[in-house]
């Protein structure tokens, strides 16, 4: 399964019930993503006590700052996508 996941671009998004955002478990999907030679995006996107965030139907409870969190998640994931399209020497 190496060669599916070389140097692919992936973004790591969390949640959690907690105050800590699953960074636990962004940690170790990160290391294990790393063996695999896939290419982890430095911007992740966690989201702690998630139900105090978001409400039933995955509407965010404060737009503004969810969407500042997706947006530098999306652009850094998007650079690297076309980052990785550039011509290997």
């Amino acid at each position: 399964m190496y060669d599916e996941w070389k140097h692919k671009p992936i973004g790591i998004a969390t949640v959690s019930a907690g105050p800590f955002g699953g960074a636990q478990a962004m940690v170790a999907l990160q290391f294990t993503l790393w063996k695999m030679k896939a290419w982890t995006i430095p911007a992740m996107f966690s989201v702690p006590t998630v139900d105090k965030a978001y409400d039933e139907k995955g509407n965010a409870l404060d737009k503004s700052a969810s969407d500042k969190l997706a947006a530098v998640f999306v652009k850094e994931l998007l650079w690297c996508i076309e980052a990785d399209k550039e011509p290997k020497h």
